[in-house]
């Protein structure tokens, strides 16, 4: 991960939007050393630095679960100058070592990948016995469970391979590798997003002013995601009073509800309206209030010195009779 030459190419282009940036603010970045453009010697030290700060990755890894990934017969990973592909079983996770839900993948043969697994994953695999699924999913999920258990390659299915090796280009910052001389399926991914023939970075700056872009794959609707230190869900909403103190809302999932307000540790809670992004309150409790079963619940600061103060900030903004 630290290794490629995005290392040293990211920094630059991340420096590039930055100064185009202020640019369009009109400040003259030329006018501040501190925002011109870094060498090459610059950005090559910095490379080194943080190839030998790698700890803090690895100690990112420490809660991973290891895991063996084999392509389906006659078929095979390709591999690419930016390895290492990463991916979020859900629609709301990210993409970082410590996000929840994330999946690391690096291939070492051509039918064969080492994969490290979110916990929250294997807890996911670990239920199945105890929830309704139809029989040929549930055949699926225990070849996952028992191969995640046993340390023995699983076999992935044939378009979770398509997924892994197209996140292999549109990583890439110019080439791609494999067993044999087949890659069609590269060449049609290229034809739809040429401009992942040539990748300087995969962290972009947001326009400013602007939200972020509706998150692929989320569900229709109001749903509330909630990011515990051990777990996550994603929780649909019904109603919204909007009059009431933090985020006041109602849903008519009184399980999950039930197991989120018995978490006693501080929650992160997002809400997205048909994937996009409209609020979020860390540093949260999840309170239920009224009858149990008409799924009513608030979302305030688990602090009291910071909830108190979000409470008269709320009285300030109510409307005035």
């Amino acid at each position: 991960m630290l290794r490629t030459h995005f290392a040293r190419t990211s920094p630059r282009h991340l420096a590039g939007q930055l100064r185009a940036l202020v640019a369009n603010l009109g400040y003259d970045p030329d006018a501040d050393p501190d925002m011109s453009t870094p060498s090459e010697k610059a950005l090559r030290l910095g490379a080194v630095r943080s190839f030998l700060a790698r700890e803090r990755i690895a100690g990112s890894m420490v809660r991973l679960v290891p895991a063996l990934f084999a392509a389906p017969d006659g078929q095979h990973f390709v591999i690419s100058d930016d390895p290492v592909a990463l991916t979020n079983a859900f629609a709301y996770g990210d993409v970082g070592l410590e996000s929840h839900g994330i999946i690391v993948l690096l291939p070492i043969a051509p039918n064969l990948a080492i994969a490290l697994v979110c916990p929250t994953i294997i807890a996911r695999y670990e239920a199945i016995d105890y929830i309704a699924i139809d029989p040929e999913r549930r055949e699926r999920l225990v070849r996952y469970r028992d191969g995640l258990r046993s340390g023995d390659p699983i076999e992935i299915e044939a378009a979770e391979l398509v997924g892994w090796n197209e996140r292999q280009v549109a990583s890439s910052a110019r080439r791609l590798y494999g067993a044999t001389d087949d890659f069609d399926f590269a060449r049609t991914k290229l034809a739809e997003f040429p401009e992942r023939r040539s990748v300087a970075t995969h962290v972009q700056l947001g326009e400013m002013g602007k939200p972020p872009p509706p998150r692929a794959g989320m569900p229709e609707g109001l749903h509330l995601v909630i990011i515990g230190k051990a777990d996550h869900c994603i929780l649909a909403i019904a109603d919204i009073d909007r009059s009431g103190e933090g985020l006041t809302a109602r849903t008519t999932n009184i399980a999950l509800l039930e197991l989120v307000a018995a978490d006693t540790g501080e929650l992160r809670a997002d809400l997205y309206d048909s994937g996009r992004h409209r609020r979020s309150i860390s540093q949260a409790t999840v309170e239920r209030f009224g009858d149990p079963t008409d799924g009513w619940f608030r979302v305030v600061h688990s602090e009291e010195g910071m909830r108190s103060f979000m409470r008269s900030i709320d009285e300030e903004r109510a409307p005035r009779a």
